[in-house]
């Protein structure tokens, strides 16, 4: 998602215009590939030599992500498709998805995943935010509701999104102050996860639960968490499940940084209302996050979280129920919990 959700080198993440106007809109797409954020997948090139792909022979872990980007690109130019549309292209991948075998279909979805991932939606960000500024009043918040109001009573503002939906976008305020958009991963996750391979499917779902209900991160420091502390540990378990399904993945990275993200998110807390220390004071571990854990550590026995979670609390046990809290919001999660809680990861 292109939104930055939270680096390995910093703790913090962690829409009245008419029918002319929209057909007139004039929107600029950015055809580069970006890597700002962790659902981006592989960079791409058409400048590297063509190779031939056989969706019968290729293992999508071997190919070089450039020659996965020409191979696409020629592919969708011999079919008549501009390969740098996300609307015809999406519309051709699920047009084929039936008959081209898992490992092509592998290919097509890292193409549209960094395809839609490179688009400029500063625009498309500002035309959202005009659309709802005219239509709540000071009382009104924009949430589920008020977003299906607007949707279902203005033509212009249906039409405007439903075009952001067919390029594979969404209209997002889980989070932030002001509407985004982002990259649908739900939506691309029922359009293809039946006709990719398990590596991607799983991918997919990863990048599913995170589009629809951000996880919020430090840089929302006065915000409550997004998500329970039992949804937070089944991402976790998800990111390690992936991590030791698929060593070699190209993804392995990618959902690494999803799940020392987790991790932090769980045993440190990121706001100052709903954190697991009382970091105001003393730095003491809360009760309801202990038993919290207790209850993670019993229900997945066996696992790396749950490892890590009994060295957590042997080490805050040791010092008596504190951790030295020095530096939690400028320093990475692997430091932090090595350095100040004393587990090396």
């Amino acid at each position: 998602m292109k939104k930055t959700i939270l680096t390995l080198v910093m703790a913090g993440i962690l829409l009245t215009g008419c029918q002319e106007d929209l057909e007139k809109e004039t929107i600029s797409e950015d055809k580069s590939n970006t890597t700002d954020s962790v659902v981006l997948v592989e960079n791409t090139s058409s400048e590297s030599p063509s190779v031939q792909v056989d969706s019968n022979e290729i293992d999508s872990n071997e190919i070089d992500s450039s020659e996965i980007a020409y191979d696409i690109k020629a592919l969708l130019i011999e079919e008549g498709y501009d390969p740098q549309d996300p609307v015809t292209t999406l519309d051709y991948i699920n047009t084929v998805k039936t008959s081209v075998g898992k490992d092509k279909m592998d290919l097509m979805v890292i193409y549209i995943i960094d395809l839609i991932e490179g688009l400029d939606t500063l625009e498309y960000e500002a035309k959202a935010s005009s659309y709802f500024e005219a239509f709540l009043t000071d009382q009104e918040i924009l949430d589920d509701e008020s977003f299906q109001a607007l949707y279902d009573q203005n033509s212009t503002f249906h039409a405007f999104a439903d075009r952001l939906k067919a390029k594979g976008l969404k209209i997002d305020y889980s989070v932030h102050w002001q509407p985004s958009v982002e990259t649908s991963y739900e939506n691309l996750n029922e359009m293809f996860s039946d006709y990719v391979n398990p590596e991607m499917a799983d991918y997919l779902n990863i990048l599913e639960s995170e589009s629809v209900q951000h996880y919020i991160g430090s840089s929302y420091d006065d915000l409550i968490r997004g998500i329970s502390l039992d949804e937070l540990v089944s991402r976790i378990m998800a990111t390690e499940d992936f991590l030791e399904k698929y060593p070699h993945s190209k993804r392995v990275d990618l959902v690494q940084k999803y799940n020392s993200e987790y991790l932090y998110e769980y045993l440190y807390g990121h706001t100052k209302y709903d954190t697991s220390f009382d970091w105001m004071s003393e730095f003491e571990l809360k009760e309801d996050f202990r038993i919290h854990y207790e209850k993670t550590v019993q229900e997945n026995e066996g696992s790396d979280l749950a490892d890590l979670i009994k060295k957590f609390l042997k080490n805050v046990d040791d010092n008596q129920g504190l951790v030295d809290g020095s530096h939690r919001l400028i320093e990475s999660p692997k430091y932090i919990l090595n350095k100040y809680i004393g587990i090396p990861l």
